[in-house]
């Protein structure tokens, strides 16, 4: 049977603390609404019977618990209630006894009350001084009489006995200067990291009996046992980790940026070993800057992680690791099924009537499978705990470079599928031949495919035709198109979707499609002339859906030890994606395109017609 689904009760409530208390109270109100939300993991391996069971219980225990807060809460109030009472007889002032009628002691007008006050309250303390001697040298044997008689006078009541109050009264608080400040701090201890069934995140394990504990429930959890496989590795969790930051004292920790306190800090430490400040004089230079520069440790981060490519395309889920299309058929490939037969061949007959029907003919498949695009970066432990800004500024740029990698082999795949074509020239604006081109292209797909005039059309151009085409429209006379947005409206209008891609075609393994012009910069820019852009400008064209993103995921390992690694105090941060593009449309609905065009903003002469071919 599983463990009881409530926290067990301490004997005595009342020796519980407040905080205690609600704790208790707040852990079975939880465990009650798992119950009454039917949670499948908080109540597995019960029955029925035992659910029902152990809620009984639960509920008891619970109004217990609430019981017990409310008499404390009446507790505290009567403990209010009676203190306020108490103060109030504190300062009540006494009076002097005055006979009825007599108003000798009332003050007549002429000034001479206070006098009379002051006589009572003299006569007051009197009294006072006068019964404490009395009680001092009292029989305490008659007095024990006297106590009896009057009790036998008196009826016999019982009182229901009064419960202890527990909650005491606050205790006077020195003066501020005066308290010693003790900084606490907590042991070493490690902290679950959410794989636990049995222990939330965050909550710390004390013991190691508790780390195994909590270890042994979650192999529980999984159904097997840690195992090693083939090659020698083991399957690893990581179930807790050390927290050691806290254990440090406060005058111990320096704080990123507080450049003043650090110091202090570090005068502190250096007064408690050399005993005097006079020391540290030896140490200052006669002149220039005395102190070390500061530190930044953060780094600029430049690249960006964007996938343009791949987010521009259709995505398919290859959890087969690829996927298998038929080649498609276009309408030339059904020519043969249609017969024009004139009405004289009609009358003619035979032959000349004849209607022709065309046989199906199996396709070929072809296959696509997914590429492995993987990141591997090992670091040393000592680096990777004392620069950790640094460790994450690689990791931003290994992200970055395996975007730009795995964009750049989409490209060259999609180069590879598609009809390469030309066009362009450098005597005019380069606005001109990329309209061109686009127009061109678009109508001989939609014509040899037979589209719609409303379909849609995908454009994959680079990133610098867009810098290219800002500046043509800059050095034209009419200044039509003045902002990346003016040009995407100006081409959606055209029935094109434009993605700006932000790298260059990668020839991997595939010679059939040349890498052409690279449409980024060169790694660096040397001294002198500024880099121009690219000869020529390579882009893609092709109807929404002709192209496929294949993607089985990506697997993302982390942290990476071994006993190789270990030796050498090092880890290894890996991880890897699978995917590639396949094209189940048509060779004939994609184009990629090498215009040769030059941002000069020029075009024709008023009255010069351009030549068509």
């Amino acid at each position: 049977m599983k463990n009881g689904l409530f926290p067990s009760l301490p004997k005595d409530l009342t020796k519980l603390s407040d905080k205690e208390l609600a704790d208790l109270l707040a852990e079975h109100e939880e465990a009650a609404g798992l119950i009454d939300a039917k949670d499948e993991e908080f109540l597995a391996g019960l029955s029925a019977d035992e659910i029902i069971e152990q809620y009984e219980a639960g509920k008891d225990a619970i109004l217990a618990l609430r019981a017990e807060g409310v008499q404390r809460d009446e507790d505290a109030e009567r403990f209010e209630d009676r203190l306020s009472e108490i103060q109030g007889e504190l300062k009540t002032e006494p009076k002097a006894e005055e006979d009825a009628g007599n108003g000798e002691d009332e003050g007549d007008g002429d000034g001479d009350g206070d006098g009379d006050e002051a006589q009572a309250v003299a006569e007051v303390v009197a009294e006072a001084e006068e019964a404490t001697a009395e009680a001092a040298v009292s029989d305490p044997v008659k007095d024990k009489l006297e106590a009896v008689a009057a009790s036998a006078d008196e009826p016999e009541t019982v009182e229901e006995p009064k419960r202890p109050m527990r909650r005491s009264a606050p205790a006077p608080q020195p003066d501020a200067e005066r308290i010693v400040v003790v900084d606490e701090k907590p042991p070493l201890s490690f902290v679950a990291s959410g794989l636990l069934p049995t222990t939330p995140a965050g909550s710390r394990l004390e013991n190691p009996q508790a780390i195994a504990a909590a270890c042994s429930s979650m192999i529980d959890a999984l159904g097997r046992k840690v195992s090693k496989t083939a090659d020698g590795r083991e399957d690893r969790y990581r179930v807790a980790t050390l927290d050691y930051k806290d254990a440090f004292p406060s005058e111990r920790v320096l704080v990123a940026g507080d450049l003043g306190a650090n110091g202090e800090k570090l005068a502190a430490l250096y007064e408690m070993f050399a005993g005097s400040s006079d020391a540290a004089k030896a140490l200052v230079a006669s002149g220039g800057l005395c102190a070390p520069l500061e530190p930044i440790y953060t780094m600029p981060q430049y690249a960006s992680r964007e996938r343009p490519v791949r987010d521009a395309l259709p995505n398919f889920r290859a959890e087969r690791g690829g996927i298998n299309v038929p080649t498609p058929t276009v309408m030339g490939d059904a020519a043969g099924a249609i017969t024009v037969i004139t009405e004289e061949e009609d009358a003619l007959g035979g032959t000349f009537a004849t209607k022709a029907c065309l046989d199906l003919s199996c396709p070929a498949y072809t296959e696509t499978a997914v590429t492995i695009i993987s990141h591997c970066r090992e670091y040393g432990n000592l680096v990777s705990m004392s620069w950790p800004e640094k460790i994450a500024h690689e990791n931003e740029l290994v992200m970055a470079e395996h975007a730009r990698i795995a964009e750049s082999y989409l490209l060259g795949r999609i180069k590879t599928l598609s009809v390469n074509v030309t066009n362009g020239a450098e005597t005019l604006g380069a606005l001109i031949y990329l309209v061109e081109g686009i127009m061109e292209s678009k109508y001989g797909i939609r014509s040899r495919l037979r589209l719609p005039n409303e379909a849609r059309f995908t454009a994959l151009l680079p990133r610098v035709l867009l810098d290219m085409l800002e500046l043509d429209t800059v050095q034209t006379q009419f200044d039509r198109y003045r902002s990346r947005g003016e040009i995407e409206a100006f081409l959606g209008e055209k029935g094109i979707d434009v993605s700006w891609y932000m790298d260059t075609p990668l020839q991997v393994g595939d010679a059939t499609a040349a890498p052409g012009d690279s449409q980024i910069a060169d790694s660096s820019q040397a001294a002198g002339a500024l880099d121009g852009f690219p000869n020529t400008v390579q882009w893609a064209i092709f109807p929404s859906g002709t192209f496929l993103h294949l993607d089985m995921a990506e697997l993302n390992l982390g942290i990476v030890r071994d006993s190789t690694l270990n030796s050498t105090n090092d880890y290894q941060n890996f991880g890897e994606s699978f995917e590639n593009v396949a094209r189940p449309g048509a060779a004939q609905a994609a184009y990629w395109v090498t215009t040769d065009l030059c941002p000069t903003g020029q075009f024709p002469p008023a009255g010069t017609a351009r030549t068509c071919e």
